[in-house]
């Protein structure tokens, strides 16, 4: 069960550890296992119900033994207190990850789609493109100057001066 896996991209790896720092608050390279939920959410993972089960049953049975003798309420008492460490998360998330990339796929395309319905609301002239101009002033809060550059760089590699909504929408999304 905690052999590490070499399903997932190091980009994967890297935005997990990096989400899965945020609730390892005292460094110790594990969170309660609670957590996984909020910390796979957050990068738009979504792991079945059974897999997190048997997570919690194999985690359960590692502090107290016999899973099958605990009641609801010391069952949820437990998983406040026991943790998972990265490793553990890693090869939970490779035995699920052509799940997984099926729900991130489908969650990065409904992004996709509602930042190119925002920015379509600037494209005055209905044309399918922005400006540069128009797109800092649209992108402003969400982006610094530098990835608003690498954002243009790259949706605009001819700088044209002119941004395919659809182009710069892929864009942004990859790099969320």
């Amino acid at each position: 069960f905690y052999k590490m896996t070499d399903t997932l991209t190091q980009e994967q790896i890297v935005e997990l550890s990096e989400a899965f720092a945020m609730y390892d608050t005292e460094d110790t390279q594990e969170i309660p296992l609670k957590y996984i939920k909020s910390v796979l959410g957050s990068v738009g993972y979504v792991v079945p119900a059974a897999s997190l089960q048997r997570v919690e049953e194999l985690k359960i049975r590692e502090v107290s033994g016999d899973v099958a003798q605990l009641d609801h309420v010391a069952r949820e008492k437990l998983l406040k207190t026991v943790t998972i460490r990265f490793d553990e998360l890693l090869h939970l998330l490779g035995e699920n990850s052509s799940t997984l990339d099926g729900k991130r796929q489908d969650m990065l395309e409904k992004r996709a789609e509602g930042l190119r319905t925002a920015l379509s609301l600037f494209d005055h002239a209905g044309s399918g493109w922005l400006s540069h101009d128009d797109a800092r002033k649209v992108l402003l809060d969400i982006l610094s100057d530098a990835e608003f550059a690498d954002v243009v760089s790259q949706a605009d590699p001819t700088n044209s001066g002119k941004l395919d909504l659809h182009q710069l929408c892929e864009v942004i999304v990859g790099a969320l």
